[in-house]
């Protein structure tokens, strides 16, 4: 398309005749007209028309790409990651177009200027910049103010119109459900707080529909300062930032402009299905759509208990050389010279404490490293490896990557493991760590990765040309990337 096309008909046929099997030619043909679209002059019915035009097809090329792939076995992290950005793009200015367009709508108070046809404008605006943050978030960007800012302006408008809490078709629906303006703002809201950049692949999807469509949502309602700290944040409509913890805000600095946003009630219904999901067991495959207990878990602690950090933070500095990856980890423990050198990676180390690292850089691109991931890591003066998990990822406005590591033993072994009985994925050999204890006086336990682990489950380790029969224990952490779990003899 040479020229924007402004029409609507002709612009809904164009749209049709895109390659959607080609991603990265739609994504950027959907880029360009919006750009292009933002650039003209249109009148403001005709521009919400366009920007619900786009809406479907941006909708079809998120969910068949980036919301139903998992991890996205098919592509490669940094493809990942690009079309991430893209789409990112692309419904800010979606966003963008339809809260320009209502807003001209309701100036001009003809009947195109109608509350009810700006509302639903306002509510694919809404929607939009819902989206964007989610897909910030799936990126592991730091702060985005510009998209706060532009949300928190948009549901103030729409409640001074009184059109915050009116039903309209959903546009992230199968055209069979409504929601209002508060309902998305409460959801991506609550996304917000439960702390984005620790969760994994695609878990900040489920986490928004799960806000979103609750039975029992999060709530934006007028500030109240006695309200429980562990279960509700602040909203400072005026400032171009997430919202925040009670601990942050002061009374000198209450006004008019804060909110509080009370998670209380979705966080009950995430610990009744937590404790559906523990007694239907292990063995039993999860129901389509239900969250992983482990994600349920995260999202019970982030939305009703207040964070405890069990130590300290101490400023270091010094280079760290980082492994991530179980192949990779267990190629570099199992070879006395090492492994291929393009899997490690020379961080910046910022600072520690007994439980864990930060660690910085520059130069590695985040598609190396995942939230979830196991790593193992050592500095200059450090003569064997220490066996971590990427607690949180995040890239700052000038690049630079950060990641928290979170320390699961001061030594370990690479083994192979495998089932004794069962299907051949069982019985095949596979990659494990025995790892050490992290504290004298613990016990040793196993990782490999999930599909393996079974409560009682009998296992053989297998070093070398010996083996060694084993019944495995409990769990103690599940990842996308590995299950650690102890054992007996």
């Amino acid at each position: 398309m040479n020229q924007v096309e402004l029409r609507p008909a002709h612009l809904d046929d164009w749209l049709d005749t895109l390659p959607y099997t080609e991603t990265d030619h739609c994504l950027r043909a959907l880029a360009t007209g919006l750009r292009r679209t933002a650039e003209a002059a249109v009148k403001p019915a005709q521009r919400v028309e366009l920007m619900t035009l786009y809406w479907p097809r941006y909708l079809y090329l998120l969910n068949s790409r980036i919301r139903s792939t998992g991890l996205g076995a098919t592509q490669i992290p940094a493809q990942r990651y690009s079309q991430i950005a893209m789409l990112r793009q692309i419904t800010t200015s979606i966003a963008d177009g339809s809260r320009i367009g209502a807003h001209e709508m309701l100036s001009q108070r003809s009947l195109f200027g109608s509350p009810k046809r700006s509302g639903r404008a306002m509510l694919l605006a809404a929607t939009a910049y819902a989206h964007s943050l989610i897909l910030g978030y799936q990126e592991y960007l730091g702060a985005t103010p510009d998209l706060w800012k532009a949300m928190h302006q948009l549901v103030d408008d729409a409640t001074l119109l009184k059109l915050v809490d009116e039903l309209y078709e959903d546009p992230d629906g199968a055209g069979d459900t409504n929601t209002t303006i508060a309902r998305v703002y409460a959801a991506v809201s609550a996304c917000a707080v439960a702390d984005p950049h620790k969760l994994e692949a695609n878990d900040v999807w489920q986490v928004y529909e799960l806000a979103r469509r609750a039975t029992e949502p999060p709530v934006v309602k007028p500030f109240d300062p006695a309200a429980r700290p562990n279960s509700s944040f602040v909203i400072d409509m005026r400032r171009a930032s997430a919202p925040m913890s009670y601990s942050k805000v002061s009374v000198s600095q209450v006004t008019k402009f804060l909110r509080t946003l009370d998670c209380s009630a979705l966080a009950r219904q995430c610990q009744r299905q937590l404790a559906q999901a523990q007694a239907r067991g292990a063995q039993q495959k999860l129901m389509r759509d239900s969250l992983s207990p482990r994600l349920l878990d995260y999202l019970v602690q982030a939305w009703s208990a207040t964070p405890v950090r069990r130590y300290a933070r101490q400023s270091a500095s010094g280079r760290i050389l980082l492994v991530a990856g179980l192949l990779n980890t267990h190629a570099e423990l199992s070879s006395a010279h090492g492994t291929d050198v393009a899997a490690e990676n020379s961080w910046d180390l910022i600072n520690e404490n007994p439980g864990g690292r930060m660690v910085c850089t520059r130069s590695v691109p985040k598609d190396r490293i995942r939230v979830g991931d196991v790593v193992i890591l050592r500095g200059d003066s450090e003569n064997r490896w220490t066996v971590g998990v990427v607690a949180w990822l995040l890239e700052d406005a000038g690049g630079t990557v950060k990641a928290g590591i979170q320390h699961l033993a001061r030594a370990a072994r690479a083994v192979r493991l495998r089932a004794l009985d069962g299907p051949e994925i069982l019985t095949t050999p596979r990659p494990g760590l025995i790892l050490g204890p992290l504290s004298p006086g613990g016990d040793h336990t196993i990782l490999t990765s999930p599909g393996l682990f079974r409560p009682e489950q009998i296992l053989e380790i297998i070093a070398g040309d010996a083996a060694q029969t084993i019944t495995a224990g409990t769990a103690l952490k599940s990842t996308m990337a590995f299950d650690q779990f102890n054992y007996r003899a």
